[in-house]
């Protein structure tokens, strides 16, 4: 399943398997009016106003995206001040949902999540990544995860293979793989993909 078919719901969407990877759908009956109401039900939490840690954070996202003014919401290259992207926060948000609106306003106008922090607000319940043993390291977890990767078809992670065999360590191969993208941020161009891959593989869904 690509990334583009993901839809990230809160506790009000509904989960279900596809194709090995999360799915979160929803009734078209159901779509919120507004970008904000999206957001909420998609447990999204917006910036608020005295964030500033998070404000600068995203503001210097903003103004490196110059290279990429489609992402931004307005064509151009000008660097911008944190006021000003504040306004374009707050005059767009309470607009009619519009697919390349929402997810402008989903990445600069939210709390920025890692792909941890996000799987963790979906209620996905990561394995450790740490540690040799049941106790320490959830090691029967992942050596059933690597089993159902090694016959997982098509839903692969890109670039990554597990050991034809499994051995008494081999588990943690792809453990670390996990591991090696748990904390990329939502800027990172490969966000949406890892995100889908290590819902699947990475995780002991509650």
């Amino acid at each position: 399943m690509s990334s583009n078919s993901l839809y990230l719901l809160g506790a009000l969407g509904t989960v279900s398997a596809a194709g090995g990877g999360i799915y979160f759908a929803y009734s078209n009956s159901k779509l919120s009016a507004t970008i904000r109401d999206k957001l909420k039900k998609e447990g999204y939490a917006l910036l608020s106003a005295d964030d500033s840690t998070n404000w600068n954070k995203v503001l210097t996202k903003y103004n490196e995206a110059k290279n990429t003014p489609n992402k931004r919401f307005n064509i151009g290259t000008d660097t911008i001040s944190l006021e000003d992207l504040k306004r374009s926060c707050e005059s767009y948000i309470d607009k009619e949902i519009n697919d390349d609106l929402y997810s402008k306003v989903k990445l600069w106008c939210t709390v920025p999540r890692s792909i941890r922090e996000r799987l963790g607000d979906l209620k996905f319940n990561l394995l450790k990544t740490e540690g040799d043993d049941d106790n320490s390291g959830d090691k029967s977890k992942w050596t059933s995860l690597e089993e159902r990767y090694r016959n997982g078809g098509n839903n692969a992670i890109k670039d990554f293979k597990v050991d034809t065999q499994s051995g008494a360590d081999t588990w943690k191969k792809l453990r670390d793989e996990c591991k090696k993208h748990l904390d990329k941020d939502r800027w990172d161009v490969d966000y949406d993909y890892y995100l889908d891959k290590l819902s699947t593989w990475c995780s002991d869904k509650k």
